[in-house]
């Protein structure tokens, strides 16, 4: 069945009525030409930073404390895959969660959309096809118009991406707390998504497997800043608007995901969001047992800044790793299905990660520096609370 809770009916009982809060309207005011854009030298300290901070560095600490008993996991996907063998086929299960409080605090109809999409988007780059979703919104006082209004967008949004990808919703529920049991903050929604991969050979991991590999660009170059992880983590700011979410390009984008993966052109994607593009090609880099470098050239990609470009979070955007001899064949593909698609970079067995023609000079970074800090971060954050993210 088709979600059909409508979005009133969760605060219609609220006596003190629904009232946009006020601050949205100084966030939606804020203008990116505010910050100063990068350069060679401030783009050099940019990423590691990036990388190493807690909201896009690696969790696998919790993943390896208790392997639990039951069915295989496999690993290395943009979605969590479960080998279940419920009959003779060689059927896997994938399943993702997600869910941006940035994007549900600057917009909180578009940032519920937003973290359905972005589950729809891992799927697809893990090779899987969604078949159901929940929810899972945390508010504080809703007996506050403002707060009112927020569950009541977050709620319509996900009502609405729900029936546009005609996806079943298995529950939604709300926790609703009272001021004097939690702060304010940011609404605190959690999708999952579950999905299938119809045959096992379909699997697809996110990091790259050799040297020589050529990464393209599926999707347009990122143009929005607002909301975005490098906002808060470079310049401590939280305003804007949450990224454009058009679901029929996101539609377009996994369904062309979905037969590049089954027709055996490419062999490894990764979806952009947190972190943006310099971030989602760090990390393919991290394969199990190898750490590869990259060149990237992207001269021909156009974009308003050049922070927007390499950091920003502009939705349904993926990058796929190709064989050198299949560019051609995946370029004109994604074309004929409506994606844009862009060959950035090559996969190399050297130690850097280089930048050409984003900024006058190429930038570079060791892998293995960016690995240690993306890897390392989190738990070093647990051990020692007191230190600076």
């Amino acid at each position: 069945m088709a979600p059909s809770l409508p979005p009133h009916s969760v605060t219609s009982l609220n006596p003190n009525g629904v009232k946009e809060p006020a601050y949205l309207a100084q966030t939606r005011a804020w203008n990116p030409t505010s910050l100063p854009d990068l350069k060679s030298a401030t783009l050099k300290t940019a990423l590691p930073r990036m990388m190493s901070h807690p909201n896009i560095a690696a969790k696998r600490h919790f993943s390896i404390q208790k392997k639990p008993p039951g069915p295989t996991v496999k690993c290395g996907g943009d979605a969590g895959v479960i080998e279940a063998r419920l009959d003779t086929s060689d059927r896997l299960i994938a399943l993702t969660t997600g869910g941006n409080g940035r994007f549900c605090y600057l917009n909180p109809r578009r940032g519920a959309q937003i973290a359905v999409v972005e589950c729809l988007r891992r799927l697809a780059c893990t090779g899987a096809v969604p078949y159901a979703f929940s929810s899972s919104l945390t508010m504080v006082d809703p007996v506050k118009p403002e707060e009112a209004f927020l569950l009541s967008e977050c709620h319509g949004g996900l009502t609405e991406v729900g029936e546009f990808f005609g996806l079943p919703e298995l529950g939604r529920s709300v926790s609703l707390q009272s001021a004097g049991k939690a702060a304010a903050g940011d609404p605190v929604l959690t999708v999952s998504v579950l999905g299938q991969i119809e045959h096992e050979k379909h699997f697809t991991r996110q990091t790259v497997r050799a040297a020589g590999e050529k990464l393209i660009l599926l999707g347009a170059a990122a143009t929005e800043l607002g909301g975005s992880q490098y906002q808060g983590i470079i310049h401590q700011l939280k305003a804007g608007e949450a990224p454009h979410c058009d679901f029929s390009t996101a539609n377009k984008l996994n369904h062309a995901l979905h037969a590049l993966i089954k027709t055996g052109q490419i062999h490894g994607a990764h979806e952009i969001s947190e972190g943006g593009l310099l971030c989602c090609v760090a990390e393919m880099l991290f394969a199990p047992d190898h750490t590869f470098g990259v060149t990237l050239e992207l001269a021909t990609l156009q974009g308003t800044r050049l922070d927007a470009l390499l950091f920003g979070e502009s939705q349904n955007r993926a990058v796929v790793v190709v064989a050198a001899e299949r560019v051609a064949t995946v370029l004109a593909d994604a074309h004929l299905r409506g994606v844009s698609a862009a060959l950035i970079g090559e996969v190399s067995a050297g130690p850097d990660f280089t930048v050409r023609g984003a900024t006058d000079e190429a930038v570079t970074w060791s892998v293995a520096d960016l690995r240690e800090g993306w890897a390392n971060s989190l738990l070093n954050k647990i051990n020692n609370p007191g230190q600076s993210a």
